[in-house]
């Protein structure tokens, strides 16, 4: 994987045949924990890291163009989309990970017990994937629609043992983001919040 690095214009990924092996008719009954209860749930994972030195991990994830999915094939399309990802995803991801929706069509991943940013970064991936092979059916009453051609931004952030407070965890996650997208989206960067290094943008 190359560095995630300011470049200087958005390079474009270019698509490639791929096979989606995961079809989903999403439905609305399950639902990811809400911003104020992940949250709390964060804030805890936080202190035990403290007092334990256990490894601690923010992973941001990002619909690409998903206001184009909207305008395409209306807010019904965009709703699905988002059950979708919050039914896949917790399937995707280590058990004992926590998934939460942190507002528009940005989702989050909570990952303790990763030995290094090499072993986050796998996960990152491996939700890219995912989100890839994803195939939404949407049928609001009318013509159905087919969304195959999803992709996602991923960040990820690890908490260093010198590392800084929850604020700025989850904004070096969400900076990473920012560099996927600058970058030409589906892709995964990360950042290692320490504060001799700030945002520092790693491989």
């Amino acid at each position: 994987h190359g560095t995630c690095r300011w470049p200087p214009h958005t390079a474009a990924r270019a698509g490639a045949a791929r096979a989606r092996p995961v079809v989903l008719v999403p439905t609305p009954q399950r639902r990811p924990p809400t911003r104020r209860f992940f949250d709390e749930i964060l804030a805890r994972k936080l202190q035990r890291h403290r007092r334990y030195e256990v490894p601690l991990s923010i992973i941001f994830v990002d619909v690409d163009r998903f206001k184009a999915i909207n305008d395409t094939h209306g807010h019904l399309a965009g709703d699905a989309v988002l059950r979708a990802l919050a039914e896949v995803l917790p399937r995707t991801v280590r058990r004992g990970d926590i998934v939460g929706r942190f507002g528009g069509e940005e989702f989050v991943v909570l990952c303790t017990d990763v030995r290094n940013l090499d072993e986050a970064r796998l996960i990152g991936e491996r939700i890219c994937q995912q989100v890839r092979d994803l195939v939404v059916l949407v049928d609001g009453g009318g013509v159905p629609a087919i969304i195959d051609t999803l992709t996602a931004s991923v960040g990820v952030a690890v908490y260093s043992r010198s590392g800084p407070d929850l604020r700025a965890l989850l904004q070096a996650a969400d900076d990473a983001v920012f560099v996927a997208k600058y970058q030409g989206r589906n892709r995964v960067c990360s950042a290692v919040t320490d504060p001799r290094t700030p945002d520092a943008m790693a491989a």
